[in-house]
């Protein structure tokens, strides 16, 4: 984004400070416009690269084998494939891999567990990744 701003502002840098300003000023407003115009052809319910993660972690939960940890609330889950295991809260939205923690996006084992307890993925999701209109 600071290389094409960069060489967008190129042929304003010699010219007065209002006029290098004004055409600063065009080029954002021309910039947001045309990102609200993507944003509003979009109908899925999270943006778009967003939506490109997770798809790739929902081809991922496939083979994952989650275990009830028999908790009270359903919420804790054991998830293995051949040798590796993960420990998956859905209630706190934590996986032992930190993936779901670190960006609050359901990973493959999150994925798995919601699978299992026939839960929207989707819905999990952070608020923040969704659209508002």
């Amino acid at each position: 984004m600071c290389e094409a701003f960069n060489k967008f502002i190129l042929e304003l840098r010699d010219k007065p400070i209002i006029i290098l300003m004004e055409g600063i000023k065009v080029y954002l407003m021309k910039r947001i416009v045309s990102h609200r115009e993507k944003v509003l052809r979009c109908n899925a319910p999270v943006c778009p690269k967003i939506q490109e993660i997770y798809e790739k972690r929902k081809r991922k939960a496939e083979g994952w084998t989650p275990e009830w940890c028999g908790d009270d609330q359903y919420s804790l889950f054991e998830v293995s494939k051949n040798f590796e295991k993960f420990v998956v809260n859905i209630n706190k939205r934590t996986c032992s891999c930190r993936k779901w923690d670190l960006n609050s996006i359901p990973c493959c084992h999150g994925v798995a567990c919601l699978w299992q307890n026939n839960y929207n993925p989707e819905a999990y999701v952070a608020a923040c990744y969704r659209y508002i209109v």
